[in-house]
């Protein structure tokens, strides 16, 4: 039955799930190598302001927005979801305040893996279906808001990693604009 099912979603698994796991894999070896690595000062915090941290804090703002949409509707199919989903769009609208100001880079790295958790949660839900709920183990149909939301996830976790790797830094560049003298 999972084998079926995950056949017939393989496209989303494509779109939604091998970038996700791209941008975990790749978040989770730059913090290996910065912990294995000895240093001689410390990274810097993420830019306030930055493109990254905007993008980041609107994927969140929408896409708790589309998740305080459909609380009601969650709450009908089981007070678990309700709340969940409740919770969800909480704590996405307060990440979201608080990246819009000086956040930190743990803060950054916390959002971005909670984020790309949402997004496999939800590629779980909708390929093998959750182990909890009012149907343990049924996978549940792809609805536009969901898709959106979860792309708005993804979009997060990329901010996120725009932010805490800027391209100066990546590439040893002393600002983020080269000047050519002639």
């Amino acid at each position: 039955m999972a084998v079926s099912v995950f056949r017939a979603h393989a496209a989303h698994f494509v779109v939604f799930g091998l970038p996700m796991l791209a941008l975990v894999g790749a978040i989770g070896w730059q913090e290996l190598r910065a912990r294995w690595t000895p240093h001689t000062a410390t990274a810097p915090a993420p830019e306030p302001g930055s493109v990254g941290l905007r993008t980041a804090a609107w994927g969140l703002v929408i896409a708790a927005f589309i998740h305080a949409f459909v609380v009601p509707a969650h709450f009908r199919a089981s007070a678990l979801y309700g709340a969940f989903f409740t919770v969800l769009a909480v704590v996405q609208v307060a990440c979201a305040w608080r990246i819009a100001g000086t956040p930190g880079r743990a803060l950054v790295r916390a959002i971005a893996i909670s984020s790309a958790c949402v997004v496999v949660l939800w590629l779980v839900s909708r390929t093998t279906g959750l182990p909890v709920g009012p149907t343990p183990w049924r996978p549940e149909g792809f609805g536009a808001a969901d898709e959106i939301s979860s792309a708005l996830e993804a979009l997060t976790v990329w901010g996120c990693w725009i932010a805490l790797h800027p391209l100066a830094a990546r590439r040893g560049i002393e600002g983020s604009r080269s000047v050519v003298a002639r």
